[in-house]
């Protein structure tokens, strides 16, 4: 499709840049020429780094640069998109910018707070979530916004595969305990290690781990007995090699359940990088009912109740590789599905952005 708009993609956060590659993505497939300004920690990890063909360059923010200054860059283009509105600081900047806007939401018990609903009460304005749940989520709210599936990674189409040698479960994202249950896989695969004739797997915990919650959880993993059935990625983890764990991967496990009242908040009004992930890799989502049921992913999945997750890994290593790869493509397949929709989302956000007055 040929180029003659031009949008600009901002990310003024440390984190968020695995959703930059899919916006640019769908912008392209609506014929838009795009630029990415983000923080130094988000280009020197490379988000782009396995979508090079995508018609995009990307830049560093400056560490000085004033709202009026902001103002005249944007000005030069004809969408803003802000790859985050969150958190409240940023406001200060943002709501001075007067641009046609769109605007990606990850919180939304932050959105519905009264700064953000004067900020998109203006016409040229349009939210944006990073999933259909989410969409249901705000229209009670009396809130409307688009949605957009942030599953594409890659330029090259992802091939359904199985490791011969072993089944490979992971684990991916920051090592935090009050986003997944860790506790589950640890005792999980505890049990599982003293199964008879259990399949070969490994664990792979993808994602920056060189905090204290990533030392205790080597320690818990250490304390088990089931080191050697873990793996973690190294302390930097650049893109690179976060999609590279991630294609000798076959299942990904969220680990979000119900257990805690820390997880509510993503069965309610936050997204979970974890499904979009799963489903534009090719991996089988080993995933708690209801969160599946959230997401409409129950039959790509393999689904367990609160506690039960012992079950579902034992049913994922009892798959033949055969059984394996038709639920890989499932999984792919659901995808395209998902990032044709994204486009057609995105497209109807834009028309919907009114004129500035």
């Amino acid at each position: 499709m040929l180029n003659n708009k031009r949008a600009i993609i901002i990310e003024l956060n440390t984190y968020h840049g695995e959703v930059l590659p899919s916006l640019a993505y769908f912008l392209n497939q609506l014929g838009y020429l795009v630029e990415v300004y983000a923080s130094r920690a988000v280009t020197e990890l490379n988000p782009f780094v396995t979508t090079a063909s995508l018609n995009y360059s990307m830049h560093t923010l400056s560490d000085s640069i004033g709202v009026d200054e902001w103002q005249k860059k944007i000005d030069q283009y004809d969408l803003l998109v802000w790859n985050s509105v969150e958190p409240i600081r940023h406001l200060e900047v943002i709501e001075k910018i007067k641009a046609p806007t769109l605007a990606v939401v990850h919180n939304g018990n932050r959105i519905l707070a009264k700064e953000y609903k004067d900020y998109f009460s203006v016409p040229y304005r349009q939210a944006l979530v990073l999933s259909p749940n989410l969409q249901k989520y705000f229209q009670q709210e009396g809130f409307k916004v688009n949605w957009v599936f942030p599953s594409y990674y890659s330029d090259e189409s992802v091939q359904p595969k199985v490791n011969p040698e072993k089944f490979s479960f992971c684990v991916q994202g920051k090592v935090e305990f009050k986003r997944r249950n860790y506790l589950s896989i640890i005792d999980a695969v505890k049990k599982l290690n003293r199964s008879v004739n259990i399949k070969l797997f490994d664990i792979r915990v993808i994602g920056k781990s060189d905090s204290f919650e990533g030392f205790l959880l080597r320690q818990l993993v250490n304390f088990s007995g089931a080191k050697q059935r873990f793996h973690f990625s190294s302390k930097l983890s650049l893109y690179r090699e976060y999609f590279a764990e991630l294609a000798r991967s076959d299942f990904l496990c969220p680990l979000i359940d119900e257990t805690k009242k820390e997880y509510r908040s993503y069965f309610v009004d936050k997204a979970s990088s974890s499904i979009p992930t799963a489903l534009g890799n090719g991996l089988v989502p080993i995933v708690q009912r209801k969160f599946a049921m959230l997401y409409e992913v129950e039959e790509l999945s393999i689904c367990y109740d609160d506690g039960y997750l012992l079950l579902a890994l034992e049913e994922a290593l009892k798959m033949s590789n055969e059984e394996l790869l038709t639920k890989k493509r499932l999984v792919l397949s659901a995808n395209e599905k998902l990032l044709g929709q994204s486009v057609q989302n995105l497209s109807n956000a834009i028309q919907k952005i009114g004129d500035i007055k």
